[in-house]
């Protein structure tokens, strides 16, 4: 990865962070709310699709897609860890067992 590359990571990360917000899609749904009283007055179908695609759902779903990923990426973190703790202690289990079979098998031997 280039330095320029690395450069642009951080300030990308915290606009994902600040746009993954429910705090920002209320905004983005105020904002693109102005524009509606012009596409509903126009009485043009198109018009009024166009304003809820273009701007309120892109906008809208920009920051609760952002969001949702966050929240399943959480999750998934959770979960590896989980399971990550499990392994270690199922590891920890069969380390024993195996000790305790090498003295078993070392006491019968003799």
């Amino acid at each position: 990865m280039s330095r320029f590359e690395a450069a642009l990571r951080r300030p990308a990360a915290a606009i994902t962070k600040a746009v993954g917000t429910m705090t920002c899609a209320l905004a983005f749904a105020l904002i693109t709310l102005v524009a509606l009283p012009s596409a509903i007055e126009s009485g043009n179908v198109v018009t009024i699709v166009i304003w809820v695609s273009s701007s309120f759902l892109q906008l809208v779903l920009l920051s609760v897609l952002a969001l949702g990923q966050q929240i399943q990426g959480e999750a998934t973190e959770a979960v590896l860890r989980e399971t990550h703790d499990i392994a270690q202690e199922s590891r920890a289990e069969v380390k024993a067992m195996l000790g305790e079979l090498l003295d078993l098998s070392k006491n019968n031997s003799s």
